[in-house]
């Protein structure tokens, strides 16, 4: 039985996540789907537009046939950790192989890479971390390194997508299941606009969204995509941005000493003092402006805030890190439920939120609290009662 597994994030569930899905499964010839997703936060430290059991019930009801949530501590991570957590999780769910996106399209050059880092592995390092000491980022400094080997090599890793892919293929071959991959089509990951008129990237709907474009960006999400984010705003009128937290953020920051916020996770390096100054700032662009440097990433800066928003510390993230990570149910189908009992792992349930997550994932189970911050007191009130979605 071919068991397909991805990793993602559906911030919303758009026709190029449609297109990868279907693709994915024609490609593995997949008996079963079952998804990894981000929860209340996002890899690259953004609030989700709608909540992980609402982008669940829409990636069941368009393919998935079981999806879990990747927990905070992993989702909110740089991409090696996100990947190792992601496909750890989906080995346990009985995941036989996995199949992500990227702009290479062919699995080869990621299996040639991920050889070419196993065996110059202590080489890498010592250039990588030449590199950050002069205050490079990382990316930037891990692809400069990377054509530094002086070792033929034909992934361009600079490509967010190749980057994330390459830790896929690193974790997958750990974890001994299969990896394939498919090449994105029309969108770039970072594109503000759409370029194509069928397929936008996530980034450009959300923005879209947020500046009251709705119509225009529902030509580029099925209608169950659309309906889910239909229903929110007509409860709510919400769709969250960073702006919507930063108040919240900026009290954290402007209340906490400078010993407080250094314990904070990726909080180093004295960015601590630049965090104080640039909370003055009266919104969160300006905020970000105020806080970037060559050395940090604006990805970077907002997995720290996010961080901070949660008052997840150093400590935290260790503690988070150290345990298996658990399989938090969010969706099944039908042929999802009969796999479940096939497996017969009795840590792998639906529960709702602030229940059994809160004792297994309380990093997950904050998150979703500090989530819920942007809507209507009504409405948070209606998310305490959500559970996995059945359909």
């Amino acid at each position: 039985m071919n068991i397909l597994g991805v990793v993602v994030e559906y911030n919303p569930f758009h026709y190029g996540h449609a297109f990868h899905l279907q693709a994915s499964k024609e490609k593995t010839e997949a008996d079963l789907t079952i998804a990894i997703m981000s929860g209340s936060f996002l890899q690259r430290g953004e609030p989700a537009v709608l909540s992980s059991y609402d982008r669940a019930a829409v990636a069941a009801k368009t393919g998935c046939d079981l999806v879990f949530e990747l927990p905070y501590a992993y989702a909110v991570q740089s991409a090696d950790r996100f990947a190792d957590g992601a496909v750890r999780l989906l080995k346990k769910a009985g995941a036989t192989g996995i199949c992500f996106g990227s702009e290479q399209g062919s699995i080869d050059p990621f299996l040639e890479q991920a050889d070419i880092e196993k065996t110059h592995s202590l080489q890498l390092k010592q250039i990588l971390r030449s590199k950050l000491n002069k205050g490079i980022s990382f990316p930037a400094a891990y692809s400069e390194a990377v054509n530094e080997l002086s070792v033929p090599h034909s992934l361009d890793v600079k490509q967010p997508n190749n980057i994330l892919g390459l830790h896929y293929v690193k974790s997958a071959i750990r974890e001994e299941i299969s990896v394939d991959t498919i090449q994105r089509i029309a969108a770039d990951y970072h594109d503000p606009e759409p370029t194509d008129s069928h397929i936008a990237s996530a980034t450009s709907i959300r923005i879209m969204l947020s500046s009251n474009r709705t119509k225009e960006a529902f030509a580029y999400v099925p209608e169950r995509s659309a309906s889910a984010i239909s229903e929110q705003l007509q409860a709510t009128g919400i769709i969250p941005g960073w702006e919507n937290y930063y108040p919240y953020l900026q009290y954290r920051i402007l209340t906490s000493s400078t010993e407080e916020l250094m314990k904070i996770a990726e909080c180093r390096e004295g960015i601590e003092f630049r965090l104080k100054a640039a909370a003055e700032e009266p919104d969160f662009s300006r905020f970000m402006y105020r806080l970037k440097s060559k050395r940090y990433t604006q990805t970077s800066l907002q997995r720290l805030s996010t961080h901070i928003l949660t008052n997840t510390t150093a400590a935290d993230m260790e503690q988070a890190l150290s345990v298996e990570p658990p399989l938090h149910l969010l969706a099944a189908t039908s042929a999802g439920r009969k796999h479940l009992r096939l497996i017969g792992d009795k840590d792998i349930r639906p529960t709702v939120k602030g229940s059994s997550q809160r004792k297994s994932d309380p990093l997950s189970a904050s998150a979703f609290d500090v989530h819920q911050l942007a809507f209507p007191v009504k409405s948070r009130l209606i998310s305490y009662q959500q559970h996995a979605v059945m359909i």
